[in-house]
């Protein structure tokens, strides 16, 4: 990046933080999230620096992609909730923290499945990323799933 481009980039990082974090925080209701978010934002951006700086609109590219970044973070978070969900009904209802739930995992979890477990329920990978991710097969990814969640449902009911 030559210093032109350099300098414009920290002016489009100045002028438009603050807004980029006020408009992530009005939608997720979380400062620190919405700090992270707009900081990924910035990643993004600075690692797409030359589309962004030739764009005829950069701010406009900006607020897209923090757009984007709200709706995967946001389905993450539906998708750990509906996780909790389906723990509760296996009777692990009684988690008094999401940190103390993925903690408590690993009194009962290999570290792999506790990764397969996250991957898929928080960071919003498909079973298939997952398998594809480790080289295993499909089936067995989910193979490997079900017998993670009989091993948290067995611990629960003791």
């Amino acid at each position: 990046m030559d210093a032109g481009s350099a300098d414009t980039f920290e002016e489009l990082y100045r002028k438009n933080y603050k807004n980029l974090v006020r408009s992530a925080c009005s939608k997720l209701r979380d400062m620190e999230s919405a700090e992270d978010i707009v900081q990924d934002v910035f990643a993004a951006a600075y690692q797409k620096k030359e589309v962004l700086l030739s764009s005829p609109n950069p701010v406009g590219w900006l607020y897209l992609t923090l757009q984007n970044k709200i709706k995967h973070e946001i389905r993450s978070r539906l998708r750990f909730a509906a996780m909790l969900d389906e723990m509760g009904k296996l009777g692990m209802a009684e988690q008094s923290s999401d940190k103390e739930f993925w903690d408590g995992l690993f009194e009962v979890l290999s570290l792999d499945e506790y990764k397969m477990l996250k991957m898929i329920y928080v960071e919003g990978y498909s079973n298939l990323e997952v398998a594809e991710e480790l080289g295993i097969s499909y089936a067995a990814c989910r193979k490997r799933v079900q017998k993670a969640k009989n091993k948290i449902r067995e611990k629960h009911t003791l």
